[in-house]
């Protein structure tokens, strides 16, 4: 018996460290975000095998490999089709082949635990190393290859990749058994399901029936013995067991559902091929939730039965409730999980957040609360402008997280974020993640709205709140955006002073409006003050207004009466360059920010 122990990678696509995952004796649970690097992980799996089994043809029947000594054979891109790739580079991490002149190795390294020919168990690493030679071709060495007995042996364990199905081909010719493997080596399950269904039917009718009776079990149909015609064509039917189902006549197996096709492929293989390794990716793809249960259930008594592993890739809640280990794939690490109650948390946030915001967690243990992007935005223009430590932090893999829908209509693309959980309560969302990742930290930043809120300084979460109506009441002033359309016309001068006239009428009419309330008299004393004095004496006057609001009017107006385009919302935080002197309680927010946002690696 051959059994996978673990799987190492470097440089391989999504993987640029080293990582390695444990492998278990029967199912291995894979789960991640998307692109996180899950299928990755298991083509690696299935090129490894590949890599092997064409060295062995070309190599390793020479039988001149000595130790030390490492003879590579070439890989060309359309053999490998279980893992497709439109460039060999794209195997690479960040498809980067070279450093300088230098080229740059992949290697994936399988262990593997076998009993040897005195029936004694004994355990071999295996690492095989890829250069990248042309977009059609590379070429892969195994290392310290001395025993070639070993690796023959260890060959010879069945490891393949199952996709999703996306159909059963109309017709099939039938194919020898050892054929079969090639097909399905080559991604190619659509064309080979009845030939896997007639070969088990032939070679054991005992596991045939065992097949049948689990797909009655499954879907409520019967599946009719596999025939081969006189045209050497394979056939196989079905019909259903409920009598107000049946149909007059039997039903080709392409008019199954998509998930009775992809569960009588898995089975039908893994009772073909006992002692092998399936790869799934996403088996519980086309399934509703009771049959997602059910299934993993049979698969796992079918592997344990037949000394076979199984490799998951699956985003199925049902799934992770029924496993006693998961395996968390994020880019660039692999963390196992095998705490019941850490289990009870991450589908929590399967269902409230969307895992990725555990990922990023896990990535980087500190999270920033805003209400918006703009306010990130406007944070880091503050903190450049500053020079202060928390711009080094906000352009990092901080976690940000959103608390407000930035419009009070939701668009498409807000609606999508709802949906993967932001905009909730962010107290909510930071002990969700506090009970999987005790070390996490998080500050939030929030608008007072004019209303006098308490703060909350834990040792872990600190929640703070603008003394002013918002983040824009800061730098939101006459003074800033004067000085931003003298900047905006410095090179056209033919506009400068007809447009800042313009400007002028603009910002002193909705000064006059909103910030003083139409109260002439104020607004006459206003005026005669020196322009800093005027600074002042406005932001004083704004502190209790919405500025984001006055200054998209302004704006909007400006560039109706000009043609120009201005400054939309998102925008805002570019009138911080103009900004001559940053607000004390900017600063000591930035101070709390890198307190607590600040890691080891900022």
């Amino acid at each position: 018996m051959i059994q996978i122990q673990s799987v190492t990678v470097k440089n391989f696509k999504i993987f640029g460290e080293e990582i390695s995952l444990r492998v278990e004796h029967d199912i291995t649970v894979l789960i991640g975000a998307n692109n996180s690097g899950k299928t990755s992980l298991i083509q690696a799996i299935a090129l490894w095998k590949w890599a092997l089994e064409i060295w062995l043809q070309k190599e390793g029947k020479k039988k001149k490999q000595k130790e030390g000594i490492r003879t590579g054979v070439s890989l060309n891109r359309l053999e490998i089709s279980q893992c497709p790739v439109k460039n060999m580079r794209y195997f690479w991490h960040n498809t980067q082949v070279r450093k300088g002149v230098t080229p740059i190795e992949s290697s994936i390294t399988i262990t593997f635990e076998y009993e040897n020919t005195e029936y004694t168990k004994k355990e071999t690493n295996i690492e095989i190393f890829f250069k990248y030679h042309s977009p059609d071709l590379m070429y892969c060495y195994v290392k310290d290859a001395s025993s070639l007995d070993t690796l023959q042996q260890i060959n010879t364990l069945s490891i393949n990749i199952l996709y999703a199905m996306s159909g059963v081909s109309e017709k099939e010719d039938y194919l020898l058994k050892e054929s079969i493997q090639n097909y399905v080596g080559l991604g190619q399950t659509a064309s080979v399901l009845r030939n896997i269904c007639y070969h088990l039917f032939i070679d054991d009718p005992q596991s045939w029936e065992k097949l049948v009776d689990i797909m009655q079990s499954l879907f409520s149909v019967n599946i009719n013995v596999p025939v081969k015609t006189g045209t050497g064509k394979i056939e196989i039917s079905y019909n259903y067991t409920e009598k107000k189902k049946k149909t007059e006549y039997d039903l080709d197996i392409t008019m199954a559902g998509r998930g009775q096709q992809q569960m009588l492929l898995i089975l039908s293989y893994l009772l073909l091929y006992k002692n092998s390794v399936l790869l799934v990716d996403e088996p519980d793809a086309h399934l509703e939730i009771l049959r997602q249960a059910q299934i993993f259930l049979i698969l796992k008594n079918l592997v344990r039965e037949y000394k076979s592993q199984l490799i998951i890739v699956t985003h199925s809640e049902v799934i992770l409730n029924e496993t006693s280990n998961i395996n968390l794939i994020t880019p660039g690490s692999i963390t196992e999980i095998t705490d019941k109650q850490e289990y009870k948390y991450i589908i929590n946030a399967l269902k409230d957040f969307g895992i990725e915001h555990y990922y990023k967690a896990l990535i980087n243990p500190r999270i920033l609360y805003i209400e918006s992007t703009t306010d990130k935005d406007m944070l880091f223009a503050f903190a450049k402008k500053k020079a202060h430590p928390c711009k080094n932090i906000l352009e990092k893999d901080l976690h940000f997280y959103y608390t407000q829908n930035p419009n009070n209509e939701e668009n498409l693309g807000q609606a999508l974020e709802r949906k993967g959980g932001l905009y909730e309560n962010h107290k909510k969302h930071f002990n969700a993640l506090k009970q999987v990742i005790p070390d996490i930290k998080g500050i939030a930043i929030f608008d007072s709205d004019g209303k006098e809120k308490q703060e909350e300084r834990g040792s872990d979460l600190c929640v703070l709140y603008w003394k002013r109506y918002e983040l824009e009441n800061y730098f939101v002033t006459p003074k800033t955006i004067f000085a931003y359309i003298e900047n905006y016309y410095k090179d056209i001068p033919v506009f400068k002073n007809e447009n800042r006239k313009i400007m002028k009428e603009i910002v002193d009419a909705a000064t006059l409006k909103i910030i003083f309330d139409t109260n002439t008299k104020a607004w006459n004393e206003y005026q005669v003050l020196t322009e800093n004095l005027q600074d002042v004496f406005f932001q004083n006057n704004s502190t209790r207004k919405k500025m984001s609001d006055f200054a998209e009017n302004i704006f909007t107006e400006f560039s109706t009466r000009t043609k120009h385009p201005m400054l939309k919302k998102k925008d805002f935080y570019k009138l911080i360059d103009f900004l001559e002197i940053i607000p004390d309680e900017v600063q000591e927010k930035l101070n709390i920010m890198q307190q607590y946002l600040q890691t080891d690696n900022t």
